[in-house]
């Protein structure tokens, strides 16, 4: 079997971990997710009504896609890439403009959006794009697919705690 089949299947996984946990942190956290939603963007006013219940929606679809595999995968992590490259726009430009966006992307403590959260982002968007466009592996016996799931928390893990990792990294050098 293909490497790059392989990378394609770490790719699914780490989506799919990304995508479960934004999807279920803000299910559980509906209402503080919309009213933070309507404070980083005011212009929306009452249209955070209509565009909070979507976001969520669009999540746990993209996660049902995912988790199928095949094709329907495919199709879902091109979509994500699409919803991960245009949240990542809309806060992008909202940072230029020097506004406060508190990110409560995955339900946990919120914080105000920095670069990190814009390179997890370019992380997670390269690696729908990759998904998407390479076919995953068929046929992988249930422990490949389980050291590929890990790989794909892993790579979650790593890539949601950005900004964790690079404050222990400028302690550990002395730079803080």
């Amino acid at each position: 079997m293909a490497l790059p089949g392989h990378i394609a299947e770490i790719c699914r996984w780490w989506l799919l971990c990304a995508l479960l946990v934004a999807a279920f942190g803000k299910t559980f956290a509906f209402a503080r997710f919309r009213a933070e939603l309507a404070a980083s963007f005011p212009e929306l006013r009452g249209g955070v009504a209509a565009v909070a219940p979507a976001i969520v929606a669009v999540e746990w679809l993209l996660v049902v896609l995912i988790a199928c595999g095949g094709d329907p995968a495919r199709g879902g992590m091109a979509a994500a890439a699409a919803l991960f490259a245009a949240m990542t726009l809309v806060v992008a430009v909202a940072l230029v403009q020097d506004r406060t966006v508190v990110c409560r992307c995955f339900g946990g403590a919120g914080h105000a959006v920095s670069g990190y959260d814009l390179l997890r982002n370019g992380l997670l968007i390269g690696a729908a794009g990759f998904g998407a466009w390479m076919p995953t592996v068929s046929g992988v016996d249930v422990f490949a697919q389980i050291a590929l799931a890990a790989i794909g928390f892993m790579l979650f893990q790593l890539s949601t705690n950005l900004r964790d990792i690079a404050t222990v990294l400028r302690i550990e050098a002395g730079l803080s």
